[in-house]
């Protein structure tokens, strides 16, 4: 078949596909199926349900950004659009609030208004409202290097952003933390972040942020690499230190360890203390202040909730409304309220462990609901152990986040462009491939594809 010939074969398949794509390579729960939603969504990151039940995305493609929205028209086919492509540089934080849409770089937070279901480019695209800036200052608060990840979460007239460490372990926590600005009274030209005022303190790497249905606010922290301690075993990184869940419901500034405490997952040998554990980085252990002890200390050093298995890289989390929960294809009503963690998968160890969605349970019908301490994998990349080891994860399927629109779960992997949507249950339903309009076309990508065939 010759390329023009094979072109409009492709096209004519882009146009017509109706029926749902079951994801080829990923497990789900028994009685769940998983199914390819839509891709060609290069560095899929962030998703947000609009209040219409749009799904928008944030593409994180050549460091330059952009936003897309996914619907399903009459036949159930899924398409696209470009809601902002603007090489702002958008890297990964996205929050929707009374109208306006916000996004960030690693520098800065824009907005833009926008209706629910637009469908269309936002105005002002290219010139929006600069909320916040001076993210990728010098020293306090940010970098040119390091994490670049800037993560939204907004509450009431609350924008909040969590910024990442510079380097693996930094020298005080300067950077690593969670700053909080009232969007109510935006100062001309936004504000500068260095003076916002500090919410949370001591968070290496909380890339994952949300609020539960009590108003509370809960994150998911990425913890340090390369890790040994003589007095423990020496090399220990293999399951150390742990990933957290934490909770912010203290005082404003309160410290939860980085860079000077970590969190036990498992030192062997019987040598450590116990799973949540505080101990001191051996960087710092023997400065006069941050001992084991020091970090031991609640007053010193909040510790997580729940301790998550080492390098799984938790970067994203939700909580099930239980939104049409008595559906056919929906998440069971008994989830109401329980967390679920994207774990976009481990490179700092020999066996791969993450990529894969999490359920962390929560204990129901009390007025400050916790983890009952157990969690369950819900979906994620087939045998990753074998199959991402190395260089081959680039390959793998990779959660960045997840959420729920009307009790279906909706994933995005930024390293194979695409949004998985779990159900329950087998066989036929609505959805299918996506169509692009004005962005990343996914039938751009396959004459690509056909072109390289036809020239080897």
């Amino acid at each position: 078949m010759m390329l023009p010939d094979l072109v409009l074969f492709l096209l004519f398949l882009t146009l017509y596909t109706v029926a749902p794509v079951p994801y080829p390579d990923g497990f789900a729960w028994d009685g769940y199926t998983p199914e390819l939603y839509a891709n060609g969504l290069a560095g899929a990151r962030t998703l947000l349900v609009d209040p219409a039940g749009d799904i928008l995305v944030l593409a994180r493609d050549n460091k330059a950004g952009q936003i897309m929205a996914l619907w399903e028209d009459a036949s159930g086919v899924v398409q696209q659009s470009v809601i902002v492509q603007a090489n702002l540089d958008l890297s990964h934080g996205m929050a929707f609030y009374q109208g306006y849409l916000y996004a960030s770089s690693d520098t800065t937070v824009y907005r833009w208004k926008y209706e629910a279901a637009q469908r269309t480019q936002v105005a002002n695209m290219t010139t929006p409202e600069i909320i916040v800036h001076s993210m990728n200052a010098n020293g306090h608060g940010g970098a040119p290097q390091g994490h670049r990840t800037r993560t939204l979460a907004l509450k009431d007239t609350n924008l909040y952003i969590s910024v990442g460490s510079d380097q693996n372990v930094d020298a005080d926590s300067s950077r690593s933390r969670i700053r909080v600005v009232d969007i109510q009274t935006i100062p001309a030209g936004g504000y500068d972040f260095l003076t916002a005022k500090v919410f949370a303190d001591g968070l290496r790497n909380e890339v994952g942020l949300t609020f539960d249905f009590y108003g509370r606010l809960w994150g998911v922290e990425n913890g340090a690499d390369n890790l040994a301690r003589a007095d423990l075993g020496g090399d220990i990184h293999e399951e150390n230190p742990a990933e957290e869940l934490n909770l912010f419901d203290g005082p404003d500034g309160t410290f939860y360890g980085y860079p000077f405490c970590w969190t036990e997952y498992n030192i062997p040998g019987g040598l450590g203390k116990g799973r949540g554990s505080q101990w001191a980085w051996p960087d710092f252990m023997n400065d006069g202040i941050h001992t084991d002890a020091w970090c031991a200390n609640v007053s010193n050093n909040r510790p997580p909730v729940l301790a998550l298995p080492g390098h799984s890289a938790p970067l994203g989390i939700t909580f099930y409304d239980g939104d049409n929960c008595n559906a056919t294809q929906s998440f069971d009503c008994s989830m109401k309220g329980d967390a679920f963690v994207a774990f976009h998968g481990s490179w700092d160890r020999n066996v791969p462990t993450g990529y894969k969605v999490i359920r962390i349970p929560f204990t129901q019908n009390t007025s400050n609901p916790m983890p009952t301490g157990d969690t369950q994998d819900v979906f994620g990349q087939t045998d990753a152990a074998t199959k991402c080891a190395g260089k081959a994860n680039l390959k793998c399927m990779r959660p960045v986040n997840a959420v729920f629109r009307k009790g279906v779960m909706f994933v995005s992997s930024d390293a194979t462009g695409e949004v998985i949507r779990i159900r329950k249950g087998s066989g036929d339903t609505s959805g299918g491939l996506s169509q692009t309009s004005g962005g990343q076309n996914h039938l751009a990508q396959m004459i690509n594809l056909a072109s390289a065939t036809e020239t080897t």
